[in-house]
């Protein structure tokens, strides 16, 4: 059981680095839960400092009860060998592929349709979060497990089957793991308040469509260090937005503007301020004169990868 290891225990890294068959090196577990390495979309690596070299990939990687804990994947390297990081794939998840190979002959995924980001601190304070633990949902596909659960944008994810989720790659990989069909209780925070739910998870598409979009010169906004204007049909098509149902597009972001360092860009769409939907700019220009830059101003933005939410605060 590849969840039972621990940082710092030694491992063994087995394999034929440059040819060199049944090499044998010794190490220990760095790390655990490595994501964000940029190999794969579902990212659980174990990290060792164990030598790793080309001709490793595909040997085991094992404790010193000469049992698996994982498969040796791949290196970060500048020099193209060994410096001291390598990564395998957790047993647990290798086994499950290999089974789902042996059985029906491909993989099978359990898929919630969500869009997902991490709770960071600034987001913990709009959102009243006792910490920055779990993950925030930003969209809700048609027609998904999740709507069809009743889950909305804005819920914060903590627990999934009694297990606390630390993040959104977390979740990600648990939801898979759970395959199509299961059923998952979800333990959530919406709005301050303690929820669950149960979900019946269904097959992750090929290829997931992406939400819906929610629907002159650009407006200034010098408070919120921004510009911007009605997204019309034939920008949405030059911006590569597919449907347009509302929002308005950010044309500018002033440098150095609290704007700028939360990270807004040109060519996002606003469609959410302080949790209240944005259409048009006549609602940008309402709910935005309700509202202060000192106190904090949550919004909901959209790119061509998704939504996210940015909490933006003044000095």
């Amino acid at each position: 059981d590849s969840k039972e290891i621990l940082v710092g225990e030694s491992v063994i890294a087995v394999g034929n680095p440059f040819g060199l068959t049944q090499t044998v090196t010794f190490g220990i577990v760095s790390a655990k839960g490595r994501t964000g390495i940029g190999i794969t979309e579902y990212e659980d690596f174990i990290q060792t400092d164990a030598a790793i070299n080309p001709g490793n990939s595909g040997g085991p990687l094992i404790n010193l009860e000469g049992k698996i804990v994982g498969v040796n994947t791949a290196i970060f390297t500048r020099s193209g060998g060994y410096q001291g990081i390598g990564f395998a794939v957790p047993i647990n998840m290798a086994r499950r592929i290999m089974n789902d190979l042996i059985d029906e002959g491909r993989v099978s995924r359990g898929w919630l349709g969500v869009g997902i980001q991490d709770v960071t601190a600034e987001l913990a304070k709009a959102f009243r979060l006792k910490d920055n633990k779990g993950t925030l949902i930003t969209g809700v596909m048609p027609g998904t497990p999740a709507e069809k659960a009743g889950l909305q944008k804005g819920d914060v994810v903590l627990k999934l089957n009694g297990e606390v989720v630390e993040n959104s790659n977390d979740l990600r990989n648990e939801i898979a793991d759970a395959r199509a069909d299961a059923i998952v209780e979800l333990e959530l925070v919406r709005d301050g308040t303690p929820m669950r739910m149960m979900v019946t998870l269904d097959e992750r598409p090929k290829q997931p469509s992406r939400m819906a979009i929610p629907q002159e010169p650009p407006t200034p906004t010098p408070q919120l260090g921004f510009s911007v204007q009605e997204l019309t049909p034939e920008m949405a098509e030059r911006l590569g937005y597919a449907q347009v149902q509302g929002g308005v597009v950010i044309t500018e972001v002033e440098p150095d503007s609290s704007a700028s360092e939360a990270g807004l860009r040109a060519g996002m769409l606003v469609v959410e301020m302080d949790r209240q939907n944005i259409a048009n700019l006549v609602d940008f220009r309402r709910v935005g004169s309700e509202l202060s830059l000192q106190d904090g101003i949550l919004l909901l933005v959209r790119t061509q990868q998704g939504s996210q939410y940015i909490f933006l605060q003044g000095d």
